[in-house]
């Protein structure tokens, strides 16, 4: 079943019911089972909270579709930076979906994703959410190619009488396997919460709350949607310099805003993520994959500058990659 979506709750007992169908007939070959909501990685959480297929054969892959525009649809319908694009937005889309797949101990695939052709920035957004899926062992189809799509700028079909290959093909040819990754990486994981005197800079009024759930450790501290200039920096004490990813965690409501700006300060300069905190909370979402040194140089900034509702702050970790 290919992106289901509007079923009310029910797709977990329809996705059971087709496992247990084929599985009456095969136990030979493994069962892909899409995710609810047209299969989308950013709202995988929101969509699927029991979502849990069982195979007497252990032989399930969930599925998970990810594009980067602001609408999460694949039709690209504006441009890069009318679309507030940034690099690492296709690791911060995929992160719903991959953490998961950690917490339910489950095998993932994104069967579509893809990029516009019209802009090579395109390309080092695919590049870096193929490095992160590769990291994490999560394969994947690029959407799409076949002569069929034509001019579609989606399309990897080469043109000029299959002579001249698209500009995506730069980035789909390299090795993103989990063995083509060979970056050491240190051994210690950091978590640091708001909460924790050591490595937290405060700046303006922030309120501490444990109203909504799913914060790590006492509480969380939000900006009370007020006096722009508000942040909250998170610089945890790396034993050893190396690659780490950065993940976010906040609570999650309808008050929150959609378009809380993060930086994050590595060893190369700073790199400036949003993040949609109405959604995903109390999960470990991902901002990216970065190099930091060794003590507490490198730092998150949760800012509530431009933010369209309130700004949470809650933890951050780095996980050696």
């Amino acid at each position: 079943m290919n992106e289901p979506h509007g079923t009310n709750g029910t797709w977990p007992g329809m996705a059971q019911a087709g496992t247990d169908g084929v599985r009456s007939a095969d136990s030979d070959h493994w069962i892909i089972v899409a995710g609810d909501s047209w299969s989308s990685a950013r709202n995988w959480y929101d969509a699927n909270p029991d979502l849990n297929v069982q195979d007497a054969f252990d032989k399930i892959i969930y599925e998970a579709h990810c594009y980067f525009d602001s609408s999460s649809s694949g039709q690209y319908a504006n441009s890069y930076d009318a679309d507030n694009i940034y690099p690492n937005i296709g690791v911060v889309e995929v992160s719903p979906f991959i953490q998961w797949l950690r917490e339910n101990d489950a095998r993932g695939f994104v069967g579509e994703y893809g990029v516009p052709d019209d802009d090579p920035r395109w390309n080092e957004v695919l590049e870096r959410f193929m490095q992160h899926l590769g990291a994490n062992g999560v394969s994947g189809t690029y959407w799409a190619g076949g002569s069929y799509w034509g001019d579609y700028k989606l399309s990897v079909h080469p043109t000029s009488n299959l002579t001249v290959d698209r500009p995506q093909m730069s980035v789909l040819q390299q090795d993103f396997t989990a063995g083509g990754l060979s970056t050491p990486a240190p051994a210690v994981e950091v978590i640091l919460d708001s909460e924790t005197p050591a490595g937290v800079t405060i700046t303006g009024n922030w309120s501490t709350s444990t109203a909504a759930p799913g914060y790590l450790g006492q509480n969380y501290l939000h900006d009370g949607n007020s006096e722009i200039g508000k942040s909250v920096k998170l610089s945890p004490e790396l034993a050893t310099a190396g690659t780490y990813e950065v993940y976010l965690r906040w609570t999650a409501s309808g008050n929150r805003a959609s378009n809380a700006p993060i930086d994050i300060i590595h060893s190369s300069g700073t790199d400036l993520v949003q993040v949609d905190q109405k959604s995903n909370g109390g999960t470990w979402v991902s901002l990216g994959i970065y190099d930091f040194n060794a003590g507490s140089s490198g730092s998150v900034i949760i800012r509530n500058e431009g933010a369209n509702g309130y700004v949470i702050a809650d933890a951050v970790r780095f996980s050696p990659r």
